[in-house]
């Protein structure tokens, strides 16, 4: 029986690939000419050159990716999961990676730079984030999202994150 699985070694890895596809997307969206590609269709341009997909084992570090790259890349992130229950990891392990948090309550975490993340279940889409201008969409669990929530979800960034220059759905796990 194997016995060395050591969830911070795994969680550091899966967050290495998190990165570098995070990376991939941002490098993307600043060069000009795919930049110029956003004023004709911006739903298509979100699809094609925002969403990230990732997808490994269970017990891969889905939830410490995430939270390290929240930590890492502060802007104002909308974070979904199927339950506030299964968000409560991340939002924990949030605070484990990072110390410079000003504010925090049990659905919203602010950051010193005035970013804010907020933590959502599908169930509290339509009510928590009217009115909130976000950059980027971080689901976990994405496997227990039916093609029609998706949709919804790219239909919330569309008006949400549209004087963003930069935008990122990432659907994890």
């Amino acid at each position: 029986m194997y016995t060395d699985y050591n969830p911070e070694i795994v969680g550091n890895r899966t967050y290495s690939a998190l990165k570098a596809l995070f990376n991939n997307s941002r490098d993307l969206q600043k060069d000009e000419r795919i930049a110029n590609l956003r004023c004709r269709d911006q739903l298509s341009f979100m699809k094609e050159f925002c969403t990230i997909k990732m997808q490994s084992t269970r017990r891969s570090g889905h939830s410490t990716a995430i939270a390290k790259l929240i930590n890492e890349e502060q802007r104002n992130w909308a974070v979904i999961a199927p339950t506030l229950t299964m968000n409560r990891r991340i939002y924990e392990l949030t605070f484990k990676y990072n110390s410079n948090i000003k504010k925090a309550t049990l659905d919203c975490i602010n950051f010193e730079n005035n970013k804010t993340v907020r933590f959502l279940s599908l169930n509290t889409l339509d009510n928590r984030l009217r009115g909130f201008e976000f950059e980027g969409i971080i689901v976990d669990c994405a496997f227990m999202l039916s093609n029609k929530q998706i949709e919804k979800l790219y239909k919330l960034g569309e008006t949400s994150m549209r004087f963003s220059r930069e935008q990122y759905f990432i659907f994890v796990g």
